[in-house]
């Protein structure tokens, strides 16, 4: 019997392939005649964070004034917030204790705030200017895998929706949504493919290791491995790997490499060199592995397809080591009360 993790990972392509008509958001932020922003500032917890990280990363590559920061750095000001910011909060549950924190206190200061979401209705709805809900409201997998998705691509349009209502020249390129459905469809077919990437029962703990362009990616990655399998897991940048992170590995360590469209070929073959020199299981993630190849989009497409392959693997890790990928040990009383103690 499928894991309602593997059911929800068949349903993205599908909520992503709707996600395809923006005027929806358009509307939405013009309708509540925000006021004109500086930048814009992504925010949220877990990976809801990183969702927002890897949205940030591409607007910055585009030179889209953008900042990402966790909530709970916002909350402490830890990082400075200016009036001329607009804060976008995303949260798939609405309820998180520190982003709802957090929008009381800048809601306090009047500061104007968007709020990408799965559920409307929630408490830090109310405390938002504009919300943004996602269209998925079931989360019956506490491995949310959809939401990093769908939240993700709606702050992107977010940016690019805000950049044309603000009347700059720049223009915010997001991946193709039909386009991107399609790849996430072809991959999905895979998934008993992508399962035996690595061999999971025979694995201690795993180093997921990527550069800039993909870094949320593995940070997301590796929190999915360790929820659901409960294997260490740790993100680790490709070039600092081979700068200290090698006498971490051995024959039952899974290294998983997330090489951009734009990484060097040579970085690939050390990497080959270094897995059979010390023997630790290893796979690279690559634009061929995501069945993207010459595709023009390539460098826009990768990191999402990156990151549903991520969670892939996480499923497929699950399965050969038989944990439940849906309950993160919430069946267990000792892990659900240290839970409760912070939403």
């Amino acid at each position: 019997m499928a894991s309602r993790m593997e059911t929800e990972l068949g349903m993205t392509p599908d909520l992503v392939e709707a996600l395809a008509a923006p005027e929806r958001v358009r509307t939405q932020l013009r309708d509540q005649g925000l006021r004109p922003f500086r930048r814009l500032v992504l925010s949220g917890c877990g990976s809801s964070y990183f969702a927002a990280h890897l949205a940030a990363t591409q607007l910055e590559a585009q030179g889209f004034p953008v900042g990402c920061h966790e909530a709970g750095d916002l909350l402490t000001e830890a990082v400075p917030l200016s009036s001329e910011d607009l804060l976008v909060l995303l949260s798939q549950s609405g309820e998180t204790k520190t982003v709802l924190e957090l929008m009381r206190r800048r809601q306090r200061q009047g500061d104007q705030m968007v709020l990408i979401t799965g559920h409307p209705e929630s408490e830090a709805a109310g405390l938002a200017d504009v919300v943004i809900g996602s269209g998925f409201t079931q989360d019956q997998s506490l491995c949310h895998t959809v939401s990093v998705m769908v939240l993700g691509l709606l702050a992107l349009e977010v940016a690019a929706s805000s950049d044309r209502r603000r009347g700059t020249s720049g223009r915010v390129v997001q991946p193709e949504r039909v386009r991107l459905a399609e790849y996430l469809r072809a991959l999905y077919a895979r998934r008993k493919e992508i399962e035996g990437w690595i061999a999971w029962g025979e694995v201690s703990h795993a180093l997921l290791l990527a550069a800039k362009g993909v870094w949320p990616v593995a940070e997301e990655g590796s929190l999915k491995l360790a929820e659901a399998t409960y294997l260490p897991a740790l993100a680790v940048p490709f070039e600092t790997f081979f700068h200290g992170y090698i006498p971490l590995t051995n024959p039952r360590t899974a290294v998983v490499a997330l090489l951009s469209p734009r990484s060097d070929e040579r970085r690939a073959a050390e990497f080959e060199l270094v897995r059979r020199t010390v023997g630790f299981q290893g796979k690279v993630v690559d634009k061929e592995a995501v069945g993207l190849g010459t595709d023009s989009q390539a460098e826009i497409l990768f990191p999402w397809l990156g990151l549903y392959a991520m969670h892939l693997i996480t499923l497929g890790a699950a399965n050969q080591r038989r944990t439940n990928p849906d309950l993160l040990r919430r069946e267990d009383p000792t892990y659900m009360t240290a839970r409760q103690l912070h939403r």
